[in-house]
Formats: C-alpha cells, sequence, structure tokens
C-alpha cells in the first residue's frame, strides 16, 4: 500500500487559512502536531523514493527539508503569522540547498503544486546556468520538449527577460531559453488528485520526469566557468 496524504492535513490547513492568528493556532497546536506528522510521513517516504533515482541527494532528514510553517512578516505587508501551506523540499542539503531538488507544495483549494529545480539564483550562479546553456542547447531543448510528456512544463515564476542577457552566443533556435532566470519545471496539483489513493505515484512520477532537467541545472552549477560570458 502506497503512502497517502492524510485528510487531516489538508483539513489543518485549509482552517489555519480561515484562522491565521496566533490566538486560533495556540489553541489549536495538537490538530497542527498531528497534521504536520502526517506530512512528515509522506515526505520521508517521499525522500527514500527520490533518492532511488537521484542518488545526488544524499541521506536526507526529512525534519530538515520541511519548511517551518511560521512566516516572515518583517518586510511584508501581509502580517499573517503562518503560512498557509506545508512545503517539502528535497534535495542536498535539505530545505535551505542552493542546489536543484524536488518542492512539494501543499496548499487547499487546488492550489498544491510540484516544483523541479530552485529559485532566486544570484549572478554567479545564473552565469553558469546560462553558459551551459549555451555550451549544450540541444542536449537542453530535448530535456525541455519531453517535460510535456510527464504533464511538466518549463516554469516562468520567476518572470523573464524581455531582451537576450548580453555578452552569450546561442543559436536563435535556443535563444528563449536565456531568458529564464532558473530552470523548474512545474505541474499542479487540485485537491481531489492530493488526496486520491495513487497520488504518491503521481507525485514521484512527477519528480522521475524532472531528473534529467535538474540533473543539468547541476552540472551547471558544479561546473567552473572559464568562458568569457557575462551578464
Amino acid at each position: 500500500m502506497q503512502p497517502r496524504i492524510d485528510k487531516i492535513v489538508v483539513d489543518f490547513i485549509s482552517q489555519l487559512t480561515a484562522n491565521n492568528n496566533k490566538t486560533w493556532f495556540d489553541a489549536n497546536r495538537s490538530f497542527y502536531t498531528e497534521a504536520r506528522s502526517a506530512f512528515l510521513q509522506f515526505g520521508e517516504a517521499f525522500i527514500s523514493r527520490v533518492a532511488e533515482f537521484d542518488p545526488t541527494v544524499g541521506e536526507l532528514d526529512v525534519k530538515n527539508c520541511v519548511f517551518r510553517i511560521n512566516r516572515d512578516v518583517r518586510f511584508s505587508p501581509d502580517k499573517s503569522p503562518y503560512k498557509r501551506h506545508f512545503g517539502l523540499f528535497v534535495a542536498r542539503g535539505g530545505k535551505n540547498s542552493r542546489l536543484p531538488g524536488y518542492y512539494f507544495h501543499l496548499q487547499p483549494s487546488d492550489n498544491s503544486v510540484f516544483c523541479s529545480g530552485n529559485y532566486g539564483l544570484n549572478s554567479e550562479e545564473l552565469r553558469q546556468l546560462r553558459t551551459e546553456i549555451c555550451n549544450f542547447p540541444e542536449e537542453l531543448h530535448a530535456i525541455v520538449s519531453d517535460l510535456p510528456k510527464a504533464g511538466l512544463r518549463l516554469s516562468d515564476n520567476e518572470g523573464k527577460l524581455k531582451k537576450l542577457p548580453r555578452g552569450f552566443e546561442i543559436d536563435e533556435r535556443y535563444s528563449e531559453y536565456l531568458k529564464y532566470k532558473t530552470l523548474n519545471a512545474i505541474v499542479g496539483y487540485s485537491d481531489k488528485e492530493v488526496l486520491s489513493e495513487n497520488f504518491f505515484d503521481t507525485l514521484c512520477r512527477h519528480a522521475e520526469a524532472a531528473h534529467a532537467l535538474n540533473d543539468f541545472y547541476l552540472r551547471a552549477l558544479e561546473t567552473e566557468v572559464e568562458e568569457d560570458y557575462g551578464l
């Protein structure tokens, strides 16, 4: 019998969304503890499956891969103290890793998402990634072309450049890839899908389908750039 998302996880997040305040949370702390425990169990099974097709993630403790429920409100106009989702990031180094990994975002009202890769690349990381794209455009194109077969697409959630970055030379057939600020594959899920008995296999299938893109991404970040490209 494969692991499943316990309904208590969805129920807790749904109620927290409607009652996003410390008073409610403190009164329902045992509810949170039970929901988090159920999510951790699912996450532990997901980590084990990912390690089977991507051993680069190494041995991970699920608690180091699940994000805290508290929000950092210091610089946000939204002062709600708690997140409206549970998040799990499987990558070497855990949830704070700068390396590409496999992220599962569980959020009710049909807002759950799987996304590969990583985000917020600094200028050097972005330079490394764009250099790899210029050196191996056909390889990347083949990988991206395979994503829809598994129901995935290349994510532009971080936005795209309107113009090509300066200093990079590439065949115009592949130039669009240089406009991306990262290379992530993404797919969304309804609540019905998340709570279905075969969701674990669906999530793992999507993660495995994104493995080749993560490999390309990881190779870029671990390759020393010698070409005189610029941003």
